[in-house]
């Protein structure tokens, strides 16, 4: 009832005038709700929600409650409206109530689904039918194997879209085998050591057609070199990493790596053992064949003869925070079983300020050698050399680098050098005592002060030689000369 009020003209309203009015809240914001629950297999369950959820909350296993199961986990899809539930098994063609808690919205996390919100399900013959992940194994660097309990349609098995796995690995391929059990992933590069985890969904039943969802297991890529260490050398495993340190007892740092050497094993020394001179410093055995790099200071004058004669100088190098140093590597292959190093100041060493690091690969993954250098280290782990040879460079021609092998039948004094066509010195690939063996060099097309020459035809000459002294005076003794000829192209 309304009396005494005037209008905006000044009019009186009628005494005991009458309006009618209604009251209600202003309309709330919805809270999520539970549309639906599948069971997809006897141990996975989708539950499909009414508006995106909260992530921390939907992938809380304590939120979810289904009496004589227990939730083992919950993941929610990029949607932000579904959660893959995985529990312990169900039985078959037996009503189920999931009862959800406290899981928010994803703009408003503090509106929950309310409490004890239950949604009846139940799993059928043909729902247990979805196939189910056995196992996942890391086959190698660049596979994994995903084997199924039940046989899978081809299709859907092969699609690359069916397989996720964590830390930005990439699936590039995926190959059903004949028995329609297990899917060979062939994938970008893994991290030796390092956890993964691989989501599987969409996967079906060959016989059933049921189809499986937001599988994820978790695995780790170990590789298959094992390695041991034994003698008297303060060292530790590791793997290489660019920002990782290689020195056991330094806080030094790799800066600097060959891109196929990232996350090769990789022993790491003490620069305190810098000025050994043992002929077997360190024993190192491996599982399987593997190429064996060892790290050693670019500004020393000379390497240690058990390195000269054995190892290859590849022409690549670890960049390391040592004064701005680096350590070039020198390249071996060894078959199964012992391999024993010698001191970083042993015989033939002249002029090395640090310590070297060791690197182990296995040789499938050793694409920093070409096929042909990585045979030329297979065979020189065998021969055992007659005669002084100069072999012929390889490849020839080259690009950007190629590989000089010489033979000796003892231990001489040498010389490796490379000239122009004009016979003018270009580079001085060695110059010291060097131990019988099948030696090998690598010319990368620069001079001695680094600077890249013209393409053309260069010769590289050997000389080898004894050192003998006679009244006092050391001349050369049994010298001998060979040379050949090779092209470098641009």
């Amino acid at each position: 009832m309304v009396n005494g009020v005037r209008d905006g003209a000044g009019n009186t309203i009628a005494a005991n005038s009458s309006y009618a009015f209604s009251f209600g809240q202003i309309a709330a914001e919805p809270l999520p709700v539970v549309t639906g629950v599948t069971a997809l297999s006897e141990t996975q369950l989708q539950a499909t929600f009414s508006v995106p959820l909260d992530k921390a909350s939907a992938e809380r296993t304590a939120n979810y409650q289904i009496q004589g199961v227990t939730v083992l986990s919950a993941k929610l899809d990029a949607a932000k409206n579904k959660v893959w539930l995985t529990t312990s098994p169900h039985a078959l063609n037996r009503i189920y109530v999931v009862l959800f808690s406290n899981i928010g919205r994803s703009d408003r996390p503090d509106l929950i689904v309310e409490a004890n919100s239950p949604c009846f399900y139940m799993v059928s013959k043909s729902a247990a039918a979805a196939p189910g992940v056995l196992r996942i194994v890391a086959a190698g660097e660049m596979l994994v194997e995903v084997w199924f309990n039940q046989p899978v349609e081809r299709y859907s098995a092969e699609a690359r879209r069916s397989y996720h796995i964590s830390d930005d690995v990439a699936v590039l391929g995926a190959e059903l085998d004949a028995g329609l059990n297990k899917v060979t992933l062939t994938t970008s590069r893994h991290r030796a050591g390092q956890a993964y985890t691989l989501t599987v969904s969409g996967v079906s039943g060959a016989e059933s057609g049921a189809v499986m969802s937001g599988t994820v297991l978790a695995y780790t890529f170990v590789p298959s070199l094992q390695v041991a260490l034994a003698g008297s050398a303060e060292a530790n495993l590791s793997f290489v990493a660019v920002g990782s340190p290689y020195y056991v007892d330094r806080n030094y740092v790799i800066t600097s790596a060959p891109e196929d050497l990232i996350h090769a094993r990789m022993i790491m020394t003490a620069n305190s053992d810098k000025g050994s001179s043992s002929t077997g410093f360190m024993q190192v055995t491996v599982s399987q064949a593997t190429v064996v790099y060892v790290a050693y200071d670019a500004s020393a004058q000379s390497v240690p003869a058990w390195l000269s004669s054995r190892y290859t100088k590849t022409g690549l190098s670890l960049g390391v925070s040592e004064s701005g140093e680096k350590l070039n590597l020198w390249a071996a292959y060894f078959t199964a079983g012992n391999i024993t190093l010698g001191g970083n100041n042993a015989a033939g060493a002249r002029g090395a300020k640090c310590m070297y690091v060791v690197l182990l690969q296995e040789p499938a993954f050793a694409r920093t050698l070409s096929s042909g250098e990585l045979e030329g280290l297979k065979e020189m782990s065998t021969q055992r050399p007659t005669t002084i040879t100069l072999l012929p460079n390889y490849p020839n021609p080259f690009n950007p680098r190629t590989s000089i092998r010489f033979e000796l039948p003892y231990d001489k004094e040498v010389r490796l050098v490379v000239y122009d066509i004009l016979g003018r010195h270009v580079r001085t690939l060695y110059e010291s005592t060097a131990s019988a063996g099948v030696h090998a060099l690598i010319w990368d097309g620069v001079n001695d002060d680094q600077i890249p020459v013209a393409a053309g035809v260069y010769i590289y000459r050997l000389e080898v030689w004894e050192n003998a002294q006679r009244n006092g005076v050391t001349y050369r003794n049994n010298y001998v000369t060979i040379t050949r000829k090779m092209t470098y192209l641009k």
